[in-house]
């Protein structure tokens, strides 16, 4: 019996030293295509369900082509690079948008070398930024994808792994954020305020999204004050999940002068905005409503984006001093509405820091992941038709969002 037990042991040891022997064999099969010549990655993010990749290399040569190849012993697959050359230096990057480049969702269960190809010649990528060991959770299927750098036979190495792994109770796909709440009530017409509306928006939005097979949290499911930074804060919630996606819903008060109605949805500047603009237009087909005639900060039908002017930036820094804390970046190209910039981490120039009072805290203010996150203004409460479409066409709303939601995460499949 010892005797059979021993000889399965060595034939399980032999197994597994000819598996290592094989892999690292493999490994090498990649490892000796490398040129000597090393490129540079000056930022990598993970941005939704995107990584995006900008660097850079010192090469004196005609691109032809150049890609960003995933590659292993049996498989390649490149994505084509933009890129810039100036003397002989050569910028390269995914995409100029944050929710563009290399689609997460799309990766099978493999291990991949991330390497620049020029010419039909491939370059080791090496990480010159802080961020070393990234992990995203998929949508629909039970996978996780780390992104990590390490060296390989003294060659500095970037790799993405991406293996069969169960969520965690904790990790959702989407945060559905309702605006306001308890002492908060936004905006208010009568007996009518924005609080409740967007509770109840919230509430059902949430149970057809999961209808449609997706892993939902609310950020508050009772009429109650959240903070906005901060443990358990608004914008805080949405990166303590791992959430893919946050919608945050509101309802419009006129600050501005004239007769103003209709949708508008608030997305990053840096940001393609087909999503965004796939909401607007579904709402305003589906639930019998128009788009805003706003034009402050519209930037299409329906889509506005609003970043800070140089006052802004003053009164913020200002703000920051009289109240002891500090701001990590600003800037005009800094995203206004907080639930769309402290979200996103450095893509979207969150600038609240971790270093300070429990209420103004955002510990991912520095993280290379973010949230893809919209605003949502479903209408002018003020607006007669407006708020009567609000509250006779709910179901129409909810399922124009969550149609929108689900068609976009579709697309990477």
């Amino acid at each position: 019996m010892k005797k059979g037990i021993i000889s399965i042991i060595i034939i399980l040891c032999i197994f597994i030293s000819i598996i290592t022997i094989y892999s690292l064999y493999i490994s090498d099969k990649v490892i000796k295509i490398i040129e000597k010549q090393e490129a540079n990655i000056e930022e990598y993010t993970i941005y939704g369900i995107h990584l995006n990749i900008k660097g850079n290399i010192n090469l004196n040569t005609d691109i032809k082509n150049i890609s960003i190849a995933l590659k292993n012993n049996k498989e390649e697959i490149n994505y084509k690079l933009n890129y810039e050359q100036k003397d002989n230096k050569t910028t390269f990057y995914l995409s100029q948008y944050i929710n563009e480049g290399i689609n997460l969702e799309n990766l099978k269960c493999k291990n991949y070398y991330v390497l620049l190809k020029i010419n039909d010649k491939y370059y080791s990528l090496n990480n010159n930024t802080e961020y070393n060991n990234s992990e995203y959770y998929a949508i629909k299927e039970n996978k996780k994808t780390t992104i990590t750098s390490s060296k390989v036979n003294n060659i500095n190495v970037f790799k993405i792994k991406t293996t069969k792994s169960k969520k965690d109770n904790n990790i959702y796909d989407i945060v559905i954020d309702a605006g306001h709440g308890g002492n908060d009530t936004g905006a208010i017409y009568g007996s009518d305020t924005e609080a409740f509306y967007t509770l109840e928006y919230a509430i059902s939005l949430k149970e057809n999204l999961e209808n449609l097979g997706y892993k939902v949290k609310l950020t508050r499911d009772e009429n109650k004050y959240l903070s906005p930074y901060g443990e358990n804060g608004r914008s805080i919630i949405p990166q303590d999940v791992k959430a893919k996606y946050l919608i945050s819903l509101h309802l419009n008060s006129l600050s501005i002068k004239g007769n103003i109605h209709g949708v508008e949805v608030y997305a990053p500047y840096n940001t393609n905005l087909e999503f965004a603009s796939t909401i607007a237009k579904n709402i305003v087909e589906k639930a019998n409503t128009t788009y805003s005639n706003n034009t402050h900060y519209k930037v299409q039908d329906g889509v506005y984006v609003r970043t800070l002017t140089l006052n802004d930036v003053n009164n913020a820094k200002g703000s920051a001093k009289e109240k002891g804390y500090e701001l990590s970046r600003i800037s005009t190209n800094t995203n206004y509405l907080f639930i769309i910039r402290e979200t996103g981490g450095i893509m979207t120039g969150a600038y609240v820091t971790s270093n300070i009072s429990t209420y103004v805290n955002n510990p991912y203010y520095n993280s290379n992941i973010g949230v893809e996150s919209y605003l949502i203004e479903l209408g002018y409460i003020i607006d007669n038709t407006d708020l009567n479409n609000i509250k006779t066409n709910k179901d129409k709303y909810i399922d124009a969002i969550a149609k929108s939601i689900d068609k976009e995460i579709k697309k990477a499949y």
